[in-house]
């Protein structure tokens, strides 16, 4: 054998190996999370349990949150569950699992997810699932003696638009979060003075106070209408100049507009889940930067998945006057 053949035989071998390692130590970190998610759920998720937790909660004030979050996609539940479990959650996709724990400021928040998703939550025949789902919650929260619910993604507003609930407490957090993502992204790039921002999903619950907050600088709302492809409202006069694209509409919007994305844009995505790695590449290509909104500064235990972990999503953190933002850089 020649000594190039040798050198890249050697160099195969290592990198199979160094796969191998890492594969390893992922499902290693994959089984240790789901034993702990599967022993956590089985131990406390609980009514006595919850009335112990309620009855403490009293006198100390440690509980803020009942959070529920939702698969988008195989790999959001993958981390939670073993395969043979998975079967089982889906079978019962409206019963919240418990999770795990999360704690901000010193305070504590439970996680649960459901295996229902998007298709579900809009399907009409589904609505006294909903209401089922959101009155359980709802029991957890009263008995444990939490002071609030939330909800992930697209979950609050349907539940709010179906009159299941009055409030959502996500709101003013999120608003808090995307207006500090918005200096945080003008700081990383180096942006001066009050750049346009370009906000994509401006005229739904969710932007028009984001709108309304933001003062002395040129916002442009951009939406979708049914059949459009590419708003009508999009400012292509701003090509070539600095400016932000923030997302708060839905995650598949963003591939419409990589044809019209410049250099100077950045993009900031709030939306649940974050930009896939070929949406990353797309933008990348022409040149913009991409940030992820991964959440609030605190520790979960179990982490949450993928883009939002090391941080607590927006949507499940509480207000704080000193909150501290999350922001993650896509694709180096």
């Amino acid at each position: 054998m020649k000594a190039d053949d040798t050198n890249v035989f050697h160099t195969a071998i290592n990198t199979l190996v160094a796969s191998n390692e890492c594969e390893v130590k992922l499902n290693n970190i994959n089984f240790h999370r789901r034993l702990f998610c599967l022993i956590f759920n089985l131990i406390f998720n609980h009514k006595v349990v919850y009335l112990a937790v309620g009855f403490l909660n009293k006198r100390w004030k440690f509980l803020r949150t009942i959070f529920v979050g939702y698969s988008v996609e195989q790999g959001y539940l993958e981390p939670y569950a073993f395969p043979s479990f998975r079967s089982y959650i889906k079978t019962y996709k409206w019963t919240p699992f418990l999770a795990g724990f999360f704690i901000q400021d010193g305070k504590l928040g439970l996680k649960f997810f459901i295996s229902s998703n998007e298709d579900d939550f809009y399907r009409a025949d589904n609505k006294e699932n909903l209401i089922q789902f959101a009155s359980r919650v709802e029991d957890i929260r009263q008995i444990s003696g939490a002071t609030q619910n939330a909800f992930a993604g697209v979950l609050p507003g349907v539940l709010y638009r179906n009159r299941i609930i009055r409030s959502m407490s996500e709101t003013e957090v999120v608003i808090k979060c995307i207006l500090k993502g918005i200096s945080k992204v003008q700081t990383e790039e180096g942006y001066i003075g009050d750049i346009p921002l370009i906000v994509l999903g401006g005229n739904g619950f969710i932007g028009r106070r984001v709108i309304r907050q933001i003062k002395g600088r040129d916002v442009y709302c951009v939406d979708l209408d049914s059949e459009e492809q590419v708003s009508y409202s999009w400012p292509a006069h701003l090509k070539g100049s600095p400016a932000i694209l923030i997302n708060i509409s839905r995650s598949f919007v963003l591939s419409n507009y990589i044809p019209h994305v410049w250099r100077e844009l950045v993009l900031l995505n709030e939306v649940y889940p974050e930009p896939s790695p070929k949406e990353v590449e797309s933008y990348k290509e022409k040149g913009s930067s991409v940030y992820h909104l991964a959440g609030v500064k605190g520790r979960a235990y179990p982490s949450f998945p993928k883009g939002y972990s090391g941080a607590i999503p927006c949507c499940a953190a509480w207000m704080n006057q000193d909150i501290e933002v999350v922001l993650k850089k896509l694709g180096g």
